[in-house]
């Protein structure tokens, strides 16, 4: 298959949907007819053969030695990319044959360009395929995963090739877990890793995770490892929740290794939720419904008693917020019980704690969240004590014309305000029939408009 660069143009175009500029920069070609001077967009002129013509297939291109003048710009290696589909047999046991020789396939992969073209090979590929792609990197498939190009290769043949090829990769992480983890390109190996196989596949992995606390420790407030560490423990329920498992014991194990985990972060909630990025891990608690047992112990152990302090810090209120907002029966008694303790709500006396979360940069929006959550009481959606909404909002309604009118005090007031309407509203129809009938008409009309 001989391409010349018309050719070629028109092959993109069925391809990438548009077309690149055949000129070249000197507007001329030598005597050979080879183009001379093509910038680096542009095919480099070894990519030519004496005719002119583009090597339109992998025979001629590692015949003549210029494979790796192809993979110099992502415009000749998207060209390699878009004749993979054109490779026979014969092209594709060339291409594979030269591939695995000289540790090709690890140095294309630490690639900023070629590494494209393994992925695009990966993706097209066969089973015999992928087992020398695995074999070029599987000795060094750490080091490959932590690399910036390589992560991407390794990424993609994890999530192409069947579990069965690629698992004796994975076992090669055992030990090295909470460093692929903590690596800012090793966790994206890690998470497509703990996304693609299966409990027993991956076990290792979580055992590694809740025997070693130090380190879990440090994961969770790492800025990488706490979002391996978030998509273990929603892997771990999404696995518990499988209502047939095909190994007898699986389930125990699962719930062991929940258990375990979890046992290690709550040990330590009281400083993970202020931290920067552990907070997220203590939250992916709090919002999992198949975790929610462990909300009750955060709330107890961490956040009754500190509400007040909490809530001025940056990270630690974003906890108590998603914990309002997910807490049911006993666990948001305890919460209101206690914000209403600290604040001095039913106290006839001004509050100063509460006038200070009003205008507080993080305090005001806990405010706003308990307001919330107060009046999704009032409404029926959440169960809890319907006059929750009416002593905090008659509190702040109180001690708000003591207070200079900032941003943060406003957003809460214009709650406030808001259902002061719909309450002002309702009150009038229904005491008014005539208007209530008035009202369903025209909120009917909207619909059907």
């Amino acid at each position: 298959m001989n391409l010349t660069e018309e050719q070629y143009i028109d092959m993109w175009k069925k391809f990438y949907g548009y077309s690149t500029s055949s000129s070249q920069s000197n507007g001329g070609l030598q005597n050979n007819g080879v183009p001379v001077n093509y910038p680096s967009s542009h095919f480099p002129k070894a990519c030519f053969d004496v005719n002119g013509q583009v090597y339109g297939n992998m025979s001629s291109i590692i015949k003549n030695n210029v494979f790796d003048n192809f993979l110099e710009n992502k415009t000749t290696c998207k060209y390699l990319i878009s004749i993979i589909p054109f490779f026979y047999t014969e092209e594709r046991v060339i291409l594979l044959n030269y591939l695995k020789e000289d540790g090709r396939i690890k140095k294309y992969s630490q690639d900023s360009v070629a590494n494209h073209f393994l992925q695009g090979l990966i993706k097209l590929c066969k089973d015999d395929d992928w087992c020398i792609i695995r074999d070029g990197l599987i000795d060094d498939i750490v080091s490959l995963s932590k690399n910036r190009d390589a992560c991407r290769v390794v990424q993609k043949l994890f999530s192409q090739a069947p579990s069965y090829i690629t698992i004796p990769m994975i076992k090669k992480f055992e030990n090295y877990c909470f460093d692929l983890s903590m690596s800012q390109n090793g966790n994206h190996v890690m998470s497509v890793v703990l996304k693609t196989y299966e409990f027993d596949d991956i076990e290792f992995i979580f055992k590694e995770f809740y025997s070693n606390k130090k380190r879990l420790f440090e994961a969770s407030k790492d800025q990488f490892g706490c979002r391996v560490i978030q998509l273990t423990l929603k892997v771990l329920v999404s696995f518990y929740g499988l209502k047939k498992h095909p190994v007898e014991g699986r389930k125990q194990k699962i719930r062991g290794a929940i258990s375990n985990c979890c046992k290690i972060l709550l040990e330590n909630s009281k400083e993970l939720l202020r931290h920067e990025f552990a907070n997220y891990v203590i939250q992916q608690l709090i919002t999992s419904e198949e975790l929610s047992v462990f909300l009750e112990v955060i709330i107890k152990d961490s956040l009754i008693g500190n509400l007040y302090d909490y809530s001025r810090e940056k990270y630690a209120s974003h906890v108590i917020e998603t914990s309002l907002e997910h807490s049911k029966g006993i666990c948001m008694k305890m919460l209101f019980d206690d914000l209403f303790k600290e604040l001095d709500i039913d106290n006839k006396e001004k509050s100063a704690k509460l006038n200070t979360l009003l205008t507080h940069q993080f305090g005001n929006y806990v405010i706003q969240r308990a307001l919330l959550v107060s009046l999704d009481v009032k409404a029926g959606k959440k169960e809890g004590d319907e006059t929750w909404y009416k002593r905090l909002s008659s509190k702040i309604r109180h001690q708000s014309n003591d207070l200079k009118l900032c941003a943060p005090l406003k957003r809460i007031l214009e709650i406030i305000d808001s259902q002061d309407k719909i309450e002002s509203r309702n009150k009038m129809l229904s005491e008014n029939p005539l208007l209530q009938k008035l009202f369903d008409i025209n909120c009917n009309t909207k619909i059907i408009n």
